[in-house]
């Protein structure tokens, strides 16, 4: 009990200061993409030969980010979709790029079980005070090591499929997975990646729908 009770503690103490926050569209998007607002909150919209990808970004740690995305097929044929094969490009503030990992679904499952064990573990052997002053080292060298809040994430609350009349389907644990999408349906997940953060200046984002690439580019988010 105590360990549950310290560990449910770090895991407030670290997600309070680290907070999602959501990175806002580049001022320049390719021809075909739009930028819409729900709720307040930004989103790109894609449509190209009768498909549609729409997505948004998440800064959810110092190296995590998490890319909610939704996909409509609007043509008359059923094709596969691989969120699997998504790519993201980082840049930094002089323009140089960097590749940033995408997770499968199955690859964060398995990292987060293993990371949650670990601090199972640890968390039993040290003491509140203890708890509290790591809580606070981390935050203060930037989060160093203590994602405990993107490791937890399951179904974020999403924007990008909240005003569409075909409701998407969506898996229970929110991680995108390869799918087969046949005409009018919706698809909707999200996906893990991480990356270098002194690469945040701009993020170049690609996700294939039926052979088409759908582009979009986020920047950092506002300061508030």
């Amino acid at each position: 009990m105590r360990a549950a009770f310290i560990l449910s503690l770090l895991v407030i103490l670290t997600s309070s200061c680290a907070g999602l926050r959501i990175f806002e569209p580049a001022y320049e998007q390719n021809a075909n993409a739009e930028v819409l607002r729900y709720d307040g909150k930004p989103y790109i919209r894609s449509v190209m030969e009768r498909t549609e990808v729409s997505a948004q970004l998440i800064k959810a740690g110092r190296r995590n980010v998490v890319l909610d995305v939704f996909f409509y097929n609007d043509t008359d044929l059923h094709f596969t979709i691989s969120p699997n094969d998504v790519k993201v490009t980082g840049y930094n503030e002089l323009g140089v790029p960097a590749t940033f990992r995408v997770f499968t679904a199955e690859q964060f499952i398995r990292r987060r079980n293993t990371r949650s064990s670990i601090i199972g573990g640890a968390v039993a052997l040290v003491s509140l005070a203890s708890v509290i002053a790591l809580a606070a080292d981390g935050v203060a060298a930037g989060g160093v090591e203590n994602q405990l809040l993107w490791w937890g994430i399951g179904t974020l609350p999403s924007v990008v499929g909240a005003t569409r009349p075909v409701a998407p389907y969506l898996a229970d644990d929110g991680l995108a997975r390869p799918h087969t999408l046949f005409p009018g349906k919706a698809y909707q997940g999200n996906v893990m990646i991480r990356g270098n953060p002194e690469y945040f200046h701009l993020i170049e984002i690609q996700v294939p729908i039926n052979v088409v690439w759908h582009r979009f580019d986020f920047v950092p988010p506002l300061r508030k």
